[in-house]
């Protein structure tokens, strides 16, 4: 309904709207013209690890006087394109993070995120449903690595040196294991697709819904992905693979906290993931883990967000 009148009516009659992004959601679009004034809540997409926001534009950015005068008038010219408001929190742990990169346009809200509710929903994810019946219950393991800043778009972890499709297909066989890869979505266009029966590549159309999905497996891999994060909530076994560690730290952005706070299991190479998944060393998150990372319950988090609106809502 974008560009229409009908969706522009819609905008002017709402009280409240949500994103799960930038600050300027649609605003390139000109759609937020017709929500200046009204309750902006920004449930963002994750969790920093990574520095977002005015911190990453520090790095990037020079604040020169011409721009900072082109702000000013913009601001006056395009008001709705600098409107501020509110963004969940999740976490106190990373409640000065956020307050850091955000804090100029949201004032916090302290609720877990409302995306964790399908990370406890009773429904299956087609996915799984369909591999559980096509190998009898699989190990499903799931690959979900972060984009990286110095590799725009063009990461492929099967062209590393060391991967061996034969022999990590053969133990998988061995041990009934599935491995599903979902890549960032900036790196979804590189052309990485089926790899073999039991290494798959998954699309944001091949599942349902992504957290519904993510509940249903069995152990996740990632690397600086804050996905990290949410998956502590299963309390489910996790799996580090920064094998580009230090060249990470030295060109992408910086991180907020030490990456060796993060307990789980670390391998390096294709050939300690096969390891690794062979004699299934890895281990579920200590409650120590939980409890510094994510210590808010989960199940009812639409529900406590939409009280606190209500609770505090000038309408």
């Amino acid at each position: 309904m974008r560009y229409t009148k009908e969706g522009q009516q819609i905008q002017k009659d709402s009280g409240v709207f949500f994103c799960t992004h930038g600050r300027l959601n649609n605003a390139s679009e000109g759609d937020l013209r017709y929500m200046n004034g009204i309750r902006y809540v920004n449930l963002w997409h994750g969790v920093p690890f990574k520095q977002v926001g005015d911190d990453e534009r520090a790095l990037i950015v020079k604040q020169t006087w011409w721009k900072k005068i082109k702000t000013r008038i913009r601001k006056c010219i395009v008001p709705w394109e600098f409107i501020t408001g509110e963004m969940v929190c999740g976490s106190p742990f990373f409640k000065p993070f956020l307050q850091s990169a955000f804090g100029k346009y949201f004032n916090l809200i302290n609720t877990p995120e409302p995306r964790l509710d399908k990370l406890v929903s009773p429904t299956p994810d087609s996915i799984t449903t369909e591999l559980n019946l096509q190998f009898e219950n699989p190990l499903k393991i799931l690959y979900m690595p972060t984009f990286r800043d110095t590799n725009f778009g063009k990461f492929n972890p099967f062209e590393m040196a060391g991967f061996n499709r034969e022999r990590l297909e053969k133990m998988l066989k061995s041990q009934n294991m599935v491995l599903l890869y979902k890549g960032h979505f900036l790196d979804q266009q590189n052309g990485v697709t089926h790899i073999d029966e039991r290494i798959r590549v998954v699309g944001d159309t091949d599942y349902d819904d992504l957290y519904t999905f993510i509940k249903d497996v069995d152990v996740l891999i990632t690397d600086y992905s804050s996905i990290y994060f949410d998956f502590l909530c299963l309390r489910k076994p996790m799996i580090l693979f920064p094998f580009d560690y230090s060249d990470y730290s030295a060109h992408s952005r910086k991180s907020y906290f030490d990456y060796n706070l993060m307990e789980a299991k670390r391998v390096y190479t294709w050939q300690e993931m096969e390891e690794c998944l062979k004699k299934k060393t890895y281990y579920p998150p200590s409650e120590e883990e939980i409890q510094r990372f994510r210590p808010l319950p989960i199940g009812n988090c639409c529900e406590q967000l939409v009280n606190i609106l209500r609770k505090t809502s000038k309408q």
